[in-house]
């Protein structure tokens, strides 16, 4: 699955946010906390994941790209089954922002899991590729609340003196 946006934020402001988020995701599955500037690609931990049948998984997370601040890549390994997750950032043509062009794929060890893992991922396709815009649409409206906080500029809806 692939999913490009264009983002009205820059490329720092965006990777900051993503390795909280990674960070953030750490700290909930191992009870230990991250700093984002230490984290580098190999770095991998242990999370479990509640699949679409309600089982709960072990699965090792292990980030295999991270080049500040164009590019990220996790692993997802579980089972025999690994879901991989790519962001990757370039500058827009136009200078407003950047251009994020996300991919998650499936792969197994087993043939008829990875056919069937394929199959049921072109089957989700649509609403996952839904879901992913509205993410990253998400974290934009973050990254720019949080900049005008920065800045000082009041939120909508606050009373003005």
């Amino acid at each position: 699955m692939k999913v490009e946006a264009h983002l009205e934020v820059s490329a720092e402001e965006f990777f900051e946010r993503l390795l909280a988020s990674v960070c953030y995701d750490i700290e909930q599955s191992t009870g230990k906390r991250k700093n984002p500037a230490l984290l580098k690609r190999g770095f991998s931990y242990r999370k479990p994941i509640h699949t679409k049948l309600g089982h709960e998984r072990d699965t090792k997370v292990k980030i295999t790209r991270l080049e500040r601040p164009v590019a990220y890549s996790c692993s997802f390994e579980s089972m025999g089954d690994t879901n991989t997750v790519s962001y990757d950032l370039t500058p827009s043509a136009d200078g407003s922002g950047i251009d994020v062009v996300y991919e998650e794929d499936f792969g197994s060890s087993s043939k008829s899991r990875d056919v069937n893992g394929k199959l049921v991922g072109k089957l989700y396709e649509r609403s996952a590729k839904k879901r992913m815009r509205n993410q990253l649409k998400a974290m934009e409206r973050y990254i720019t609340s949080e900049r005008r906080l920065l800045d000082g500029e009041e939120l909508e809806g606050e009373a003005r003196e």
